[in-house]
């Protein structure tokens, strides 16, 4: 799904919960007042018309929490494709927002904007269909990957590896932090 798509089923969403659905519950309980309820034909249209409101709500709940959102952002500067990679998890991690950004290779995944993996531990995006590597000139919208992490070699971890393939050296604000540690 596209991010315009999300959008519209947000949008609609949105709308049926603050405005039709209220308005429905303001019929039915007008129509309550005019009495004989088995007879009463705007009570009954406003109760099938609050099924309709229900039944909408519950399917888009359920078509966003399954929306696969991509957001790909790329650039290239001083050499190096720099860039950021957006995406809703799926199935597990459902309802979970996972940010990705690289320079070249995977540098720093967030999920809900929390630290979860980071360089020199190597960061891996792997096509959910294919297994195939995705790299982060390949990724495209809609594709559905897993994230995994592998650990860094020893070197790396050195004072001095971190020096140069840390997240410092990648222009962030805090330490490393092995997801094996």
């Amino acid at each position: 799904m596209t991010r315009p798509g999300y959008e519209r089923l947000m949008e609609e969403l949105k709308r049926l919960k603050q405005e039709e659905r209220p308005a429905v519950i303001r019929a039915i309980e007008e129509a309550r007042g005019y009495g004989d309820l088995s007879e009463n034909a705007e009570y009954h249209a406003a109760k099938e018309r609050q099924s309709f409101i229900e039944t909408r709500v519950a399917e888009l709940e359920d078509r966003t929490r399954r929306a696969e959102v991509i957001d790909v952002a790329r650039r290239t500067t001083d050499g190096y494709l720099r860039g950021v990679v957006r995406f809703d998890g799926m199935e597990e991690f459902r309802n979970s927002a996972l940010v990705i950004n690289f320079q070249n290779e995977w540098i720093l995944a967030l999920r809900d904007e929390q630290p979860v993996a980071m360089s020199p531990d190597l960061i891996c995006v792997l096509d959910s269909d294919s297994g195939e590597a995705v790299g982060s000139e390949t990724i495209r919208y809609g594709q559905r990957v897993t994230v995994i992490a592998l650990p860094a070699p020893e070197i790396y971890l050195s004072p001095r590896g971190l020096q140069h393939v840390g997240p410092r050296a990648f222009g962030y604000d805090f330490d490393f932090k092995s997801v094996f540690a």
